[in-house]
């Protein structure tokens, strides 16, 4: 998508404003999805509306028509104001089936060996189609013309028909909370261990951050070629296969909390490392020797959401991570990132979060030996014992006479 801006006629601040806009969205989006799943207890028909909805705002973005000449100077005309409300529609269902999906995925892979084995499928995909798409890029562009951005709008398009067909197929047994039963979200937010889960999520996302666009800009001053960047990506995929693939059973074993403390581990070795790199193929053994990604974070994120969750929550939880990581967590990590490379360079940043990525795991670390509760593995609401959840039964009769009984008080 960044390629066609320049083609529709964005200019430069104009394409600032739209991907500032465009984050803000992983603040609402993923809370206000999962708890509108919950409530209607159907994760099925809001996946169905969102692909639909996708693959209709994919195409009319494609569809766009090229400017006739270049413009340097913003005056905000058709093309932006068209641009940034199919972009937010695209983003806003995409963030949407992305909740609601891996929500799906982990209440059916339950009984199957936990989300990391249904994941791995998804990194194989991204190893195998992100360079093809590149080169369909290049084989229907003209040798000497700008490049054709259409073939990947398309192949994006084509794939949600399978998408839709397998959605429709899927039977996930997902718990509807019955009115007696229901709880606003708010109300499990005095839950120790869900902020703890919360503030983890957070200084993950702050983390991860800065590998685009920081650790692409520090690559290209480094002089790497192109193709070892599109490389290191396929070998971080390929390396994480292993441990995505074994998640559940480490989640199991060892604990979500844990996996979060190999997360920062991993992170702290990686970013010393690449501080003290000059020669852009050293990249090559770090990324080989540190595994843990975004899809390691993935999982890890969809261990201790299920974990944590009351029946009946699990995709409310799940938005809660996503807007920890991906809305809260970017947004705060890339100014972070930013403000210190103004101060010195990227070597510095990388050292800094190296530095931050060890004391983050250290208090995390800290706290989760100190305190008992949170080293509870029961979901959130044994902190509540007022909160009916499907595992109490239900006293039948007159509301009056049962509060009267629980009271103590003759019936009125």
């Amino acid at each position: 998508m960044p390629i066609q801006l320049k083609e529709i006629g964005i200019t430069v601040l104009e394409a600032g404003i739209i991907y500032t806009i465009i984050p803000l969205l992983n603040f609402v989006v993923p809370p206000f999805v999962g708890c509108v799943g919950d409530k209607i207890g159907n994760y099925k028909i809001l996946n169905l509306i969102s692909i639909v909805f996708l693959a209709l705002s994919s195409f009319l973005i494609s569809a766009l028509p090229k400017a006739e000449q270049k413009k340097t100077i913003a005056n905000f005309g058709f093309s932006f104001w068209a641009y940034l409300l199919l972009r937010t529609a695209f983003e806003a269902f995409s963030t949407s089936i992305r909740v609601l999906n891996k929500a799906t995925v982990v209440v059916v892979a339950k009984e199957s060996g936990g989300y990391g084995k249904q994941r791995v499928w998804s990194t194989i995909a991204a190893v195998i189609w992100n360079p093809l798409t590149g080169a369909l890029m290049n084989l229907f562009s003209p040798k000497n013309g700008p490049v054709n951005y259409k073939p990947p709008f398309y192949l994006f398009i084509a794939f949600m028909v399978p998408l839709f067909i397998f959605v429709c197929l899927v039977e996930a047994k997902v718990v509807k909370r019955r009115r007696e039963e229901r709880r606003p979200m708010k109300h499990f937010l005095r839950s120790r261990r869900l902020w703890f889960f919360y503030l983890i999520v957070i200084s993950i996302g702050i983390l991860l951050s800065i590998r685009q666009p920081y650790f692409v800009i520090f690559f290209d001053d480094l002089k790497g070629p192109p193709y070892l960047l599109g490389l290191l990506k396929a070998l971080s995929a390929l390396i994480n296969i292993p441990f995505v693939y074994f998640s559940n059973a480490m989640s199991t074993k060892l604990g979500h909390i844990v996996m979060f403390l190999m997360l920062f581990g991993g992170l702290f070795l990686k970013y010393l490392l690449i501080s003290f790199i000059v020669n852009p193929f050293l990249f090559i053994p770090v990324y080989a020797l540190i595994p843990f990604s975004e899809n390691f974070v993935s999982c890890a994120t969809a261990e201790a959401a299920l974990a944590l969750s009351p029946k009946g929550y699990l995709a409310s939880i799940m938005g809660l991570g996503s807007n920890a990581n991906h809305g809260v967590g970017k947004m705060l990590g890339r100014l972070l990132g930013g403000a210190i490379w103004s101060l010195g360079n990227a070597r510095l940043m990388f050292g800094s979060f190296s530095a931050l990525s060890l004391t983050m795991g250290l208090i995390v670390a800290s706290l989760y030996c100190c305190c008992e509760s949170l080293r509870k593995t029961t979901p959130i609401s044994d902190d509540f014992p007022a909160v009916v959840d499907e595992t109490t039964t239900l006293i039948e009769g007159n509301n009056d006479e049962i509060v009267a009984e629980q009271n103590n008080e003759p019936p009125v």
